[in-house]
């Protein structure tokens, strides 16, 4: 699994490189979680796909398609002629993942697909690495324009997680692995959502003793004193 599944992850390198125990984007503008708990602390998100035959009804399993859409997101082939999506039960991912359990989107040779949605500030989703090489997950705003892009270790094997927020609106999400012809890579279910805007404290507010909560209870103390 990803080493480092309690914080938020940096989008310069590896998804699992960090800075006293918390990771940074270099961008200012997006930030990463290899944690899904830490990604739901992070955002009001929700999850729109499973992937499974009751939520994607008339899409074939394990048959070869140049895209499908669901719940309001479209998966397509960015960089190959394909996406498919394998059955539980499939058993060529990565050794650590075994044979899966769930329906996962995934691809015939290298996967390279995108999903794009309505822009929001918040995308989440489990992984599915092969060990064999990189993962690289691309941030794709309006236009296309890439936000940022983040990494596996080339030695992932298995079921992760990757959340991601945003300063600005995210449109897509593209997944390019290494090696993925002899060992698929994959998503499963997707999350999306909005960031959670923290509102600052006025700095002056909380230098005063006691901070601002003080402030409030001896306004209170005042009132009642009336």
């Amino acid at each position: 699994m990803i080493a480092c599944r309690a914080s938020a992850c940096c989008s310069t390198g590896h998804w699992s490189e960090r800075t006293n125990g918390r990771y940074f984007s270099s961008s200012g503008d997006v930030t990463s979680f290899d944690s899904q708990a830490a990604f739901n602390g992070a955002s009001s998100s929700t999850l729109v796909e499973t992937f499974e035959l009751a939520s994607i009804p008339g899409v074939g399993r394990n048959v070869s398609l140049s895209g499908f859409s669901a719940n309001g997101v479209t998966y397509a082939p960015a960089g190959g002629p394909n996406v498919f999506v394998a059955d539980p039960g499939y058993n060529n991912f990565g050794t650590g993942v075994g044979t899966t359990t769930t329906s996962v989107p995934t691809r015939n040779g290298d996967e390279d697909f995108r999903f794009s949605f309505a822009p929001r500030t918040a995308v989440g989703f489990d992984t599915y690495t092969n060990g064999l090489g990189l993962v690289t997950v691309s941030v794709l705003g309006a236009g296309n324009t890439v936000l940022d892009s983040f990494q596996s270790p080339g030695s992932e094997n298995g079921i992760g997680y990757l959340g991601i927020v945003s300063t600005s609106a995210i449109s897509a999400i593209r997944w390019g692995s290494t090696l993925g012809g002899q060992r698929n890579t994959g998503v499963d279910n997707m999350s999306l959502g909005d960031a959670i805007t923290v509102v600052p404290v006025p700095l002056a507010l909380a230098l005063l003793p006691g901070g601002p909560g003080l402030l409030g209870a001896a306004g209170s103390r005042r009132r009642l004193g009336r």
